[in-house]
């Protein structure tokens, strides 16, 4: 194993076993004592924290990422959920469920790295469908989390579709 997983490995048992520790109060220094890895040798992998966050984000989801198609795309929320239940990505979560800053971090990655997958499909203008396909879906789930009675993934998807797939895939903007 390298150097650099593991030191992505130490911090991620960091935050996920008991008892955790919030992604943000846990230092470079704790993630050396606990490698035995001396400074300079996580600073020769990586530039912060934060970068290490990044790094390790994609890690877990890796996965997912390989395995979309245009078809798996045009059902982003079943998808996703179907990737997400009983992954160590969903451990994370759950135990860094009271750090807000590490959740939005944790979405501005993944959201930049699902349009990075949307602009691989599109015909016409990428840098302008692709953006706006990402923000539809962060819109959706935004908007179905304000709900009393929140749709199911797969109502989320057929209102992806409806609204957002369907038609750009009438307007042959994207390519199946």
């Amino acid at each position: 194993m390298n150097t650099k997983q593991i030191i992505w490995d130490t911090s991620l048992k960091l935050m996920t076993e008991s008892p955790s520790r919030r992604f943000h109060d846990i230092t470079v220094h704790d993630i050396c004592t606990a490698t035995g890895y001396h400074r300079s040798t996580f600073y020769r992998h990586f530039d912060s924290k934060f970068e290490l966050f990044e790094f390790g984000i994609m890690q877990l989801w890796d996965d997912y990422f390989r395995t979309l198609t245009p078809a798996t795309l045009s059902t982003p929320f079943a998808t996703a959920q179907l990737f997400y239940n009983n992954s160590d990505a969903q451990i994370l979560i759950q135990k860094q469920n009271n750090d807000l800053e590490f959740l939005r971090n944790v979405k501005r990655i993944m959201l930049k790295k699902l349009e990075q997958h949307y602009n691989t499909i599109m015909l016409n203008d990428p840098d302008f469908y692709a953006p706006y396909i990402v923000a539809n879906i962060d819109f959706l789930d935004l908007w179905n989390q304000s709900q009393l009675l929140p749709l199911t993934n797969l109502q989320l998807d057929a209102k992806f579709q409806e609204l957002v797939w369907n038609p750009l895939v009438t307007k042959t903007i994207i390519k199946l």
